[in-house]
C-alpha cells in the first residue's frame, strides 16, 4: 500500500505526521508517545473530523455527552474539542481550519 502525507506538522512543540492512502478518507496520524501537552492515559487516540463542530458539540450535549470544553482554535489552526464516552475514554473532534 502507498500512503502519501496529508498533514506534516511541528507545532505548538509536538509533532506529527497524517498519512492515508491515497484517495481514502480515512488517515492515521503518527507522534512520539512523548510529546509534551499530550496525554494517553485516558485519550484513545481516536480523531473525528466534521465540518460543523459547534453543530456537532450542541448535538452532543442535548444528548448527554461530555464534551470536555467548547471548542477553541488549535495552534495549528484547526478548532478542536475533547469529548468522553460513557467508559470515560475521550476522543478529540476537530474542524479543520481550511
Amino acid at each position: 500500500m502507498i500512503t502519501h502525507a496529508h498533514q506534516d506538522s511541528s507545532e505548538a512543540d509536538m509533532r506529527w505526521l497524517t498519512v492515508a492512502p491515497p484517495g481514502a478518507q480515512t488517515a492515521f496520524a503518527l507522534s512520539l508517545s512523548d510529546t509534551p501537552n499530550v496525554s494517553f492515559t485516558t485519550g484513545c487516540g481516536i480523531s473525528l473530523i466534521t465540518d460543523d463542530i459547534d453543530g456537532d458539540c450542541a448535538a452532543f450535549q442535548e444528548k448527554g455527552v461530555q464534551v470536555k470544553a467548547a471548542p477553541d482554535t488549535m495552534p495549528w489552526g484547526d478548532r478542536a474539542t475533547w469529548f468522553s464516552d460513557p467508559f470515560g475514554n475521550e476522543f478529540f473532534l476537530v474542524q479543520p481550519a481550511s
